[in-house]
């Protein structure tokens, strides 16, 4: 099958900045890829972070941009969606990219796009890929939502925030190194939300061990179901410790890639659980592989976000969350709160009275481009097909180290 492709980066101004101890985001910026039989078209979306992956919207860019696509049609199989769900995760997207590099954002956009293509040719939702993946741990179940979506507070929250969080479920605090500050967030927030919520704070790897020790013993009476990420450049053998020491329950995010086998015991004495997010597994499979492997050894998992998800983002964690059971919270892309215009249609359908979204039905992701997402589009690329290269009219005009991306079994 002869694919044809296209390739950009698009910003958005956010509604308000989002702040942490790692960074302070105010534009949101995202890569776009779309792959097309000339009868369907599917888009992907990845969202490079250099404090998550080391990824910039650059590399990704340059990396997508030596993509074979000719390639990569080839070596899919396209006789059935279970087959072709096989295929495309055997081609380890993110492994093969660039020579010696692991680029999950950029295998996002890629993977999203096949997934979505793949879906609308054989009339799927995305929420059916977990059922096809043979996973051991049991989570593969339709969820007919609604979803409980979490409540995430940065370090300067909208004040309109407070008002509606007796209805959430779940409230996750971004925290740092003002204990004051982050004691009267907390304060504030245990004393409105609902006594059956659960509670977590996130230190985005901001403390020492003893500031994490006397944070977690100072704190005992908010009722902190678990820690994300508390230690600077926190190892396996300090979080371990911490746990053993406090009782702390900890969640891993930017270290949250299974280990290799002979690293497995050490990684699983250092955690209680684990936050997944979809660009920067690698993609949907990935993502579902995750959460499979997390249960099997018994730890709880959280589906999270990279803040300012335009579109495929958000909708694929739409259908994980459809697709398997057993998430201790889900984040949600939350588009509707961060931009004053959705670029894809449907938005998302969020009712935040009571922090609720429900599923996407449609075959493939569900959800389409607008034209506002090609006026805010840049350094676009396109491959075409019978002339086997990408033509720009932007400023990546050719593939680093002369290499193409393979894409091979």
């Amino acid at each position: 099958m002869n694919l044809s492709a296209s390739l950009f980066s698009a910003s958005m101004p956010m509604l308000r900045p989002f702040s942490h101890s790692l960074a302070e985001r105010a534009t949101a910026e995202s890569i776009f890829f779309s792959l097309s039989d000339g009868e369907f078209t599917g888009m992907g979306e990845g969202l490079p972070r250099r404090y998550v992956t080391g990824e910039t919207i650059e590399t990704a860019m340059r990396a997508l941009s030596c993509l074979d696509i000719g390639r990569l049609s080839e070596n899919l199989d396209w006789s059935s969606f279970p087959a072709f769900i096989a295929r495309l995760e055997a081609l380890d997207v993110a492994g093969n990219l660039a020579p010696g590099l692991r680029l999950p954002a950029a295998a996002a956009a890629v993977e999203l796009a096949a997934l979505d293509l793949a879906g609308r040719r054989f009339f799927a939702p995305l929420s059916r890929v977990a059922g096809y993946l043979g996973l051991r741990s049991g989570i593969a179940h339709s969820n007919p939502g609604p979803f409980p979506i979490s409540r995430v507070l940065d370090f300067n929250p909208d004040p309109a925030a407070f008002s509606a969080l007796g209805f959430a479920r779940h409230v996750k605090i971004k925290v740092g190194a003002d204990f004051e500050a982050d004691s009267a967030m907390l304060r504030a927030v245990r004393a409105t939300m609902g006594a059956e919520a659960t509670l977590s704070v996130d230190a985005n790897q901001a403390w020492s061990f003893g500031e994490a020790v006397r944070r977690t013993r100072v704190w005992e009476s908010f009722r902190i179901d678990w820690f994300e990420e508390p230690l600077i450049g926190g190892s396996w053998a300090e979080l371990a410790r911490l746990r053993a020491e406090t009782g702390m329950r900890v969640m891993l995010d930017e270290a949250a890639a299974p280990p290799k086998a002979d690293r497995e015991l050490d990684y699983l004495k250092a955690c209680d659980c684990i936050n997944i997010r979809i660009s920067r597994c690698g993609g949907l499979i990935a993502a579902i592989r995750q959460a499979d492997w997390a249960v099997e050894r018994g730890l709880g998992f959280q589906l999270g976000i990279h803040v300012g998800e335009m579109g495929p983002a958000w909708a694929a964690g739409r259908h994980f969350m459809t697709g398997i059971s057993g998430a201790l919270a889900y984040e949600a892309g939350q588009a509707d709160r961060w931009f004053a215009s959705q670029v894809f249609d449907p938005p998302p359908c969020v009712d935040r009275s009571t922090h609720e979204g429900w599923p996407l039905s449609n075959a493939g992701l569900g959800i389409d481009p607008t034209a506002g997402l090609y006026a805010i589009a840049r350094n676009g690329r396109e491959w075409h097909p019978l002339r086997g290269k990408w033509e720009s009219a932007g400023n990546l005009d050719h593939c680093a180290n002369g290499s193409r991306g393979v894409l091979r079994a």
